[in-house]
């Protein structure tokens, strides 16, 4: 199925936004701001503006993995964070979205890529075991990204547990 994975947005808060925060073990700073967290969801408030910044794997802060993707789920936990935050995030701005899925596949990614020649209007970069298609606006700056890459291979680099659904495959 497909869902999101990152999801990176800001919204206008005022400073009862902190009383709605979890406890953290730490609580540490980005710049001026106070890292928290809302609902499972990781965010960063920063007091000067009341501006809070929210980035994390929204497959992640449902369940906590983000190799299979419930969309309705991810859904839930928006209006479950916007219960808890009470701010309205239908006028947040969307600053990152990555639209994610996973498929399984018969044979190794690494031989599979070099099939992939060319996207129209994307420039093809095959790098390390990922392979990336990148579309580039007139001034040069990166647009869009495509990215093609080993699920099982990242997690267990990163030495996550890997589903059992994945478990000889790739």
């Amino acid at each position: 199925m497909v869902g999101f994975d990152t999801l990176e947005f800001v919204a206008k808060a005022n400073e009862k936004i902190l009383n709605y925060s979890e406890t953290l073990p730490q609580h540490t700073y980005r710049g001026n701001s106070l890292k928290c967290q809302f609902a499972n969801y990781q965010a960063f408030v920063n007091p000067k503006n009341w501006k809070v910044y929210f980035s994390q794997s929204i497959q992640k802060a449902v369940d906590g993995q983000n190799v299979f993707f419930d969309i309705e789920a991810q859904r839930q936990k928006l209006l479950e964070l916007c219960d808890i935050t009470h701010l309205n995030l239908e006028l947040a701005r969307v600053y990152r979205q990555d639209i994610a899925t996973t498929i399984e596949l018969k044979h190794n990614p690494e031989t599979i890529f070099p099939l992939f020649v060319a996207l129209d209007g994307f420039e093809r970069e095959l790098n390390g075991g990922s392979l990336y298609f990148n579309h580039y606006a007139k001034d040069g700056t990166k647009r869009n990204t495509l990215l093609l890459y080993d699920k099982v291979r990242e997690l267990r680099e990163k030495r996550q547990p890997v589903p059992l659904q994945c478990n000889g495959g790739n």
